[in-house]
């Protein structure tokens, strides 16, 4: 990700605005979820935000401008039935 991020400011100086966007949805009952499912999960819904953030908020801090937006999902509050 720091290495995405550094590229795009050498091209455009700046970044205004970061979009956090992706994420996956699980629907298997716990029995058929594996813990690789779960680990995907985390990794695009958890740590795809931390790393986006990471990445980027020290040149927001420095530029002491820069918004950060994290899309959720109504997913988490869907029952999943059989």
């Amino acid at each position: 990700m720091e290495y995405l991020v550094q590229k795009y400011l050498y091209l455009y100086e700046k970044i205004d605005v970061l979009v956090n966007n992706a994420g996956i949805c699980l629907t298997g009952t716990m029995e058929n979820t594996t813990l690789d499912d779960f680990q995907d999960l985390m990794n695009a819904n958890f740590w795809g935000y931390v790393n986006t953030i990471k990445a980027l908020l020290p040149h927001f801090i420095e530029r002491k401008a820069g918004i950060i937006v994290n899309v959720g999902s109504f997913g988490g509050k869907c029952l999943c039935h059989k």
